[in-house]
């Protein structure tokens, strides 16, 4: 995994006991998955540019739907930084800073379709 976005941690910063924090962005429910076709329209019609009107004219390579028709959002990813010693605990801080960040006028001005879980510590 690549460093945490740190404009992103610097505007949601952590739960109070420092246990979460919002590290970077993914796509829901994929990424937006760009392949060859992607790359000659965007020669043949962009001078070469990868944009956002490539991605709005070519469908997406897994599902085959544009980036417009609103499939493709994106979401925060919440990672659980530190191994929890009291699951219930940790739960209840978890809940505490999501409700503390969708309340954040960065959550709504990006229309985040939500935040998602990256949870090292689970067993599997």
């Amino acid at each position: 995994m690549s460093e945490p976005n740190k404009e992103l941690v610097k505007i949601y910063g952590r739960s109070d006991k420092g246990n979460f924090g919002i590290i970077d962005t993914i796509g829901v429910p994929h990424p937006f998955m760009i392949g060859t076709k992607h790359v000659a329209y965007a020669s043949d019609h962009h001078m070469g540019m990868l944009g956002k009107e490539t991605m709005e004219e070519v469908p997406c390579e897994i599902c085959h739907m544009t980036f417009t028709e609103g499939k493709h959002e994106t979401a925060l990813l919440l990672e659980c930084l530190k191994e929890p010693k009291n699951k219930t605990a940790a739960g209840k801080e978890a809940q505490e800073y999501l409700k503390k960040i969708i309340k954040f006028k960065h959550f709504k001005k990006n229309k985040y379709a939500g935040v998602t879980l990256l949870d090292r510590f689970s067993k599997k």
